[in-house]
């Protein structure tokens, strides 16, 4: 949409950039729940693999060898 804007479709055509534009926002409301999953996914496997000390994250438990 950015893209969009900045290089003036919607100036220079107006009814496709328009058109451009909601279909482009549509698109951008509709993957927005995978979009947040894969972030919240990155963000998980980010506190898991480089720990914060000041993380309130609990530590992984411990593997019992016996088991």
């Amino acid at each position: 949409m950015i893209v969009v804007i900045y290089f003036g479709v919607v100036r220079s055509h107006p009814a496709p950039g328009m058109i451009l534009l909601v279909v482009l926002g549509g698109l951008a409301i509709w993957t927005a729940p995978n979009r947040w999953g894969a972030s919240i996914a990155l963000h998980y496997l980010s506190r898991v693999y480089w720990p914060d000390p000041a993380d309130p994250l609990p530590p992984p438990p411990a593997s019992n060898p016996r088991s």
